[in-house]
C-alpha cells in the first residue's frame, strides 16, 4: 500500500500597491476630537465650580466681575490648548505607519492628523455652539432695532403687549408710570363732602359742581404715551404739540394744574432719554466685549492647533521609539 504525497500550494501575496495605503486614517483623528472633547468637557466642568466659588451675590463679597472675567479667560485658553494637545497626542501615536521609510515624511503626516483633530474638533465645536450663539446674536439684534426703531410702534393694537416688551427692552414702564401717577389729595380734601349733605340734596350725594374722579381704565393712554416717548427717542425732540396733548390729558385725567402736567411731560421726556443712553451705553460695552471675546477665541485656536500639530508629532515619535508616556516621572498610560 503506497501513500502519494504532494506539496501544499501557498498563495502569494501580492505587493502593496500605491492606491492601497491609506495616508489618512480616520479612526485615530476621530479619536482624538473625542478624546479632546472629553477633556476640554472636565476641565471647563471644573473651573466653572471653581469660577463660581470666587463670586457672591453680596455686596462687597468675592471677587470682582473683571478678575473673574480674566481668570475665566485666561482658563478657558489654557484648557482648549490642552485638550487639543492631547487628542492630537493620541491620533499621532495611534497612527499606523504604512512603509514609510522616509522619517521626515512620517512625521508631516503625523503632524498632519494632529492638524485634522483639531479641524474636526472646531467644526463639532462651532456645529453645536452655532444654534445658541445664533440665537442670541438675533435676540441682541431684535433688541437694538426696536431700541432704535422704537419698541412701541409694532405693538399699537395690544397695550399688554406694548407694556411687556417696553419693560423688557426700555425701561418706559416706569417712565409712564411716573408721569400717570395721581396727584396726592390736599390736607382735609379727603373728608370735604364725603358724608355731609350737599346742598339741596340728600346726605352723602355728591355736590354740584365737583368734578369727577378721573378713569383708572387708561391703556390706551399709555400705549399712546409710550408712543410719542418712542418717536420722541427717535427723532431726538418732542414737538410742541405732543407736550401739549400730553400735558392737556394729564391736567384733565388727573385733576392737575396744565403747570404740573407740563412738568410732568418734560420729566418723563427726559427719563426717556437717559434710559435710552444707559441702554445704547450697555449695547456698545457688550459689543467692545464681544469684539474682545472674538479675537482671544481666534488666538486660542491658532494656538492650539499648533499644540494640536505638535503634539501629534511628538505621539508619532514615542510610537516609533516605544516610548512610555511618563507624567511627573511615572508611567501615565
Amino acid at each position: 500500500m503506497s501513500y502519494q504525497t504532494g506539496s501544499v500550494a501557498t498563495p502569494a501575496v501580492a505587493p502593496a500597491t500605491v492606491s492601497d495605503v491609506r495616508y489618512v486614517e480616520w479612526g485615530p483623528i476621530i479619536a482624538g476630537a473625542v478624546a479632546a472633547s472629553a477633556i476640554s468637557f472636565v476641565l471647563l466642568t471644573f473651573g466653572a465650580a471653581v469660577g463660581f466659588s470666587m463670586t457672591s451675590p453680596w455686596p462687597n463679597a468675592g471677587f470682582s466681575a473683571a478678575v473673574v472675567g480674566i481668570i475665566v479667560a485666561i482658563w478657558t485658553v489654557l484648557v482648549q490648548i490642552a485638550a487639543f494637545a492631547g487628542g492630537g497626542y493620541l491620533a499621532g501615536r495611534m497612527r499606523v505607519r504604512w512603509g514609510e521609510p522616509d522619517t521626515e515624511e512620517a512625521r508631516f503626516r503625523d503632524a498632519a492628523h494632529g492638524f485634522l483633530v483639531w479641524a474636526l474638533g472646531v467644526v463639532i465645536g462651532a456645529a453645536l455652539l452655532g444654534s445658541v450663539i445664533g440665537a442670541g446674536v438675533k435676540t441682541a439684534t431684535d433688541a437694538a432695532t426696536r431700541v432704535a426703531g422704537g419698541v412701541a410702534a409694532g405693538a399699537t393694537s395690544n397695550p399688554s403687549v406694548t407694556s411687556q416688551m417696553t419693560s423688557q427692552l426700555m425701561p418706559y414702564e416706569s417712565v409712564i408710570d411716573v408721569m400717570l401717577r395721581p396727584a396726592a389729595p390736599a390736607a382735609g380734601q379727603a373728608g370735604q363732602g364725603a358724608g355731609a349733605a350737599a346742598p339741596g340734596g340728600a346726605a352723602g350725594a355728591p355736590a354740584t359742581g365737583a368734578t369727577a374722579a378721573p378713569s383708572r381704565d387708561d391703556a390706551a393712554f399709555r400705549a399712546e404715551t409710550g408712543r410719542v416717548l418712542t418717536s420722541v427717542i427717535r427723532n431726538r425732540e418732542l414737538t410742541s404739540a405732543d407736550r401739549t396733548y400730553l400735558a392737556a390729558q394729564l391736567a384733565s385725567r388727573y385733576n392737575i394744574p396744565q403747570a404740573e402736567a407740563e412738568k410732568r411731560v418734560d420729566t418723563a421726556v427726559t427719563s426717556a432719554r437717559d434710559a435710552e443712553i444707559r441702554t445704547r451705553e450697555a449695547a456698545d460695552k457688550a459689543r467692545r466685549a464681544a469684539v474682545i471675546a472674538g479675537f482671544l477665541a481666534a488666538a486660542s485656536l491658532l494656538i492650539s492647533c499648533a499644540a494640536a500639530v505638535g503634539a501629534a508629532a511628538m505621539g508619532g515619535r514615542d510610537r516609533d521609539d516605544s516610548t512610555p508616556l511618563m507624567f511627573a516621572g511615572y508611567r501615565f498610560w
